[in-house]
């Protein structure tokens, strides 16, 4: 059993463990989302390396960082539609490694 934080001050402290707690701590100090973006890159370059088949998972991470994109930059509707038509396309250049279901998953409609 990991050993607790000791005298809780937050209202998750309590399930934390000491280690965590100074996670926290350290977290606490982070502003903006520019390092969890870089993360979410580095996971999304991981899994399309190690586990190209796993297409939910990269679909998933890929839709976690166009939001987390397009809420640091605040784009526009129209800005969001043409950043995932151009990550489909990046992503669609390597389908021969990925397979075309790849593309054809993060591909939106066209609009009339």
């Amino acid at each position: 059993m990991a050993h607790r934080a000791p005298a809780p001050t937050g209202f998750y402290d309590n399930a934390l463990s000491r280690a965590e707690a100074e996670l926290v701590a350290a977290a606490r100090q982070v502003s903006g989302l520019d390092q969890e973006i870089a993360v979410l890159r580095l996971k999304l370059r991981s899994l399309l390396a190690d586990q190209p088949d796993q297409l939910d998972r990269v679909a998933q991470l890929v839709d976690l960082l166009i939001r987390a994109v397009t809420t640091r930059y605040r784009f526009t509707t129209d800005q969001q539609s043409s950043m995932l038509d151009a990550l489909a396309d990046v992503l669609g250049s390597v389908s021969g490694a990925l397979g075309p279901t790849l593309e054809t998953l993060l591909r939106r409609p066209q609009q009339p």
